[in-house]
Parts: C-alpha cells; structure tokens; sequence
C-alpha cells in the first residue's frame, strides 16, 4: 500500500527532473537596459518570555535600480 501512496510523487520528480533537462535558462544582457525591481515584506511575530508577553512588528519595502553597462563575451557589466 505504500507503494501506491509514493507513486505520485515518484512521478513528479521525475518528470520534474526530465523537464529540467529539456529547458536551459540564461540571462542575455543588452547593454544600455535597465531593470527595476521592487520587493515588500511584513512581519508579525508574537512571543512569551517568562511572564511577559512580546509582539514585534516589521515592513518592509525595498527598491532597486539594475543597469547593463556592458556586455563582454560571456560577462556582463551591470550597475545597481
């Protein structure tokens, strides 16, 4: 009976696995572009220690700016 229950997900990796092999992802670079990029995060945590209880809160955001410089056989020269 366990084999059925693994069954699944022994087909999932292995499939995972042949599509990782079809598919060969790379960055190409162009000089002169630029990327933004913007990440966010929150935070609520809540804790006991010893008889007191403790809440802390945290966002937050941050923004970046990427530029290609320039671009050299197989490197890139990027600027953040």
């Amino acid at each position: 009976m366990s084999f059925v229950r693994t069954l699944p997900l022994t087909l999932l990796i292995a499939a995972s696995a042949v599509a990782q092999e079809k598919h060969l992802l790379r960055f190409k670079f162009v000089p002169d572009t630029v990327v933004h990029y913007s990440m966010s995060q929150e935070m609520d945590m809540s804790m006991n220690m010893g008889a007191q209880d403790m809440s802390t809160k945290m966002n937050m955001q941050m923004f970046m700016t990427t530029k290609v410089k320039g671009v050299k056989d197989d490197a890139a020269d990027l600027e953040q």
